[in-house]
């Protein structure tokens, strides 16, 4: 827990502690940005401003020998393949998740909301190393990356992102919402939604339904009332060119001096593949209004 070895003398005025926090000279922990901590006995001193487990004072979920903890709030982590785990983000901080992406291909997203039920999702392909995208991202902006081959290659539009909300009202995550309360409303389902000509009736004006078209959906209930709605897909030159028989080419990641200055180099990446993740926490009830309104529209206006 970071305790200095009872009976040694340590001398000199370095200022950091456990987890390389700078020490709090009046009280002698380690300063977490939200709270201190006391490794004699690994636990806070205060209590945990997120309600994150059990006891509001238990740290790194009672496991704080191979976890780390940047503030005393929430975590996402990466397992390594020594079983140890590293922080990776606060993703999931706003809606009290944490997210645990396995050494074994799958994530596990455990909700202190709920009294910490762990909901699988089953690949973490879809998540780890996606690089969370801020509220200025639209999706002009994933357009204009994928042609130029500039921008990252995977990006993740977490909570409530604009995007995300174009994509609540959107055929392809209606269609999943169906299916989901269709079979009870209380188990994962996870569809392949085209978006074909009925996605893009549906779409009308909305340019970032129109941009994401046909996309992988899934749905978790994650406690009795809230799911976990998780959409997925990609940019290439098939989705772009409505599916003429065209090779996509992959993204090729700047390495050298030599790449950034060679004009071949740039322009290979021109209308590289690039991949998608949209994910957020909605209500049940919430879920369903959308739904309802979604099939009223399409009765409206005969599509």
């Amino acid at each position: 827990g970071g305790m200095a070895m009872p009976n040694r003398n340590l001398q000199g005025d370095y200022r950091y502690g456990y987890q390389g926090q700078e020490v709090d000279p009046e009280t002698g922990k380690p300063a977490f940005e939200l709270r201190l901590y006391d490794p004699r006995i690994n636990r806070w001193l205060t209590t945990d401003p997120a309600g994150q487990y059990a006891s509001p004072y238990l740290s790194m979920g009672n496991n704080w020998v191979n976890k780390v903890d940047p503030d005393g709030g929430f975590d996402e982590y990466v397992q390594n393949d020594d079983g140890s785990w590293t922080w990776v983000s606060d993703l999931g901080r706003e809606n009290g998740l944490d997210f645990y992406h396995n050494n074994t291909g799958s994530t596990d997203v455990v909700n202190w909301n709920a009294g910490g039920g762990v909901t699988t999702i089953s690949t973490s392909s879809v998540l780890n190393g996606f690089e969370r995208r801020g509220s200025g991202v639209d999706f002009m902006n994933i357009y204009n990356e994928f042609k130029s081959g500039s921008g990252p290659e995977n990006s993740l539009f977490y909570g409530a992102h604009s995007m995300n909300e174009d994509l609540s009202r959107s055929y392809v995550v209606n269609e999943a919402r169906s299916q989901f309360f269709s079979r009870g409303g209380n188990e994962k389902i996870g569809v392949g939604a085209d978006f074909g000509l009925t996605g893009l009736a549906s779409a009308g004006f909305n340019m970032t339904e129109q941009m994401v078209g046909s996309a992988s959906v899934s749905i978790y209930p994650i406690s009795s009332d809230d799911i976990l709605v998780l959409a997925h897909d990609s940019k290439s030159k098939t989705s772009l060119y409505y599916h003429l028989p065209l090779n996509n080419i992959p993204r090729v990641e700047p390495t050298s001096n030599h790449y950034q200055k060679c004009l071949m180099c740039n322009k290979y990446n021109r209308e590289s593949t690039t991949y998608q993740t949209y994910m957020w926490v909605e209500s049940k009830a919430s879920a369903r209004l959308n739904l309802n309104w979604h099939r009223h529209n399409r009765l409206k206006s005969g599509r």
